[in-house]
C-alpha cells in the first residue's frame, strides 16, 4: 500500500502567525494555487489514489479537493471521506493567538511546542491541574500530544491497515496530526521526538509503503516530505515554526 500524508496549503492565519489548531480557517489565495500547482505535479508523475481521507476543517478539505481535481483524480475528489481524528491539535485557549507572542510567554505550554514537546506535554497537564474550573469547557481546554497520538494510531489502525494492500490513499491533514501519524508510522512513543525531522510544508507529503504481515503492519517511510510545486512557489510560502 501507498500512503500519501498531506498538510494542507496556506491561510490567512498563517500568513498572520496565529495558532489555528481546530479553528476553521480556509485556504488563502496562496494556498489554492499551492494545491492547484500541487495537484499539476500528481498528475505529471502519474499518480492516482483509490481512497481519499481528510480532515473536516476546511482548509485541508480544500486542498485535497483542489489537488484532485488538478491530478487525475476528479472521480476520487466527489468521494473524500472526513473523520474527526484527523483533525489538528486542539490548543484550547492558544488558539488565535500570535505564535512569537504565545512562544514568548513565560506561563504559555505553547513556549515549548516546537522546542521540546515533552516539556509540552507536562505544561499541558500543568496548565489543566492548575485551572480545573476551565476544564470544564473544551474550547479553553488544551489537547494533550500524548491525546493526539491517540487518535492519529487509531485512524490507522482501524482505517488504514483494514484497507486492501493494492490501495492508494491520500490523507489530508494538518502540521502536527501529520506528525502525530508519523510518530506511529515510525514506532515511535518518545514525544521528545514528536517532530522528527521537522513540520512538513505547506502542501508537502510524507509517502509511506505499509505491508502487512499477518495482521502486523510494515511501515517504510519513502519520501520525508515530497513537494510537487515550483521551488520558487515554496520560498513564497510562511514559515511559522
Amino acid at each position: 500500500m501507498k500512503i500519501y500524508i498531506l498538510r494542507h496549503g496556506t491561510t490567512e492565519w498563517n500568513n498572520k502567525h496565529l495558532i489555528q489548531g481546530q479553528t476553521d480557517i480556509p485556504l488563502d489565495d496562496f494556498g489554492k494555487l499551492m494545491a492547484k500547482e500541487t495537484g499539476k505535479g500528481i498528475k505529471g508523475k502519474g499518480i492516482t489514489f483509490d481512497k481519499v481521507y481528510s480532515s473536516p476543517l476546511s482548509r485541508s478539505y480544500e486542498t485535497a479537493k483542489v489537488i484532485l481535481e488538478n491530478s487525475n483524480n476528479s472521480k476520487a475528489a466527489q468521494n473524500i471521506i472526513t473523520d474527526e481524528r484527523l483533525k489538528e491539535l486542539h490548543f484550547g485557549f492558544m488558539d488565535g493567538g500570535k505564535v512569537e507572542e504565545m512562544q514568548a510567554d513565560e506561563s504559555s505550554p505553547f513556549r515549548y511546542f516546537k522546542s521540546a514537546p515533552d516539556k509540552y506535554e507536562n505544561a499541558v497537564y500543568e496548565w489543566k491541574y492548575n485551572n480545573e474550573g476551565a476544564s470544564e469547557s473544551r474550547t479553553q481546554t488544551p489537547e494533550l500530544l500524548s491525546e493526539l497520538c491517540s487518535r492519529a494510531k487509531n485512524f490507522m489502525t482501524d482505517i488504514i491497515e483494514e484497507l486492501p494492500e493494492d490501495s492508494s490513499v491520500l490523507i489530508s491533514t494538518h502540521g502536527a496530526l501529520s506528525k502525530a501519524l508519523l510518530m506511529y508510522i515510525r514506532g515511535e512513543s518518545d514525544l521528545a521526538k514528536f517532530w522528527g525531522d521537522g513540520l512538513l510544508p505547506n502542501c508537502g507529503i510524507a509517502i509511506v509503503e505499509l505491508t502487512m504481515h499477518e495482521k502486523s503492519p510494515a511501515y517504510t517511510i519513502v519520501d520525508k516530505a515530497a513537494t510537487f510545486y515550483d521551488d520558487e512557489l515554496k520560498k513564497q510560502a510562511p514559515k511559522l515554526l
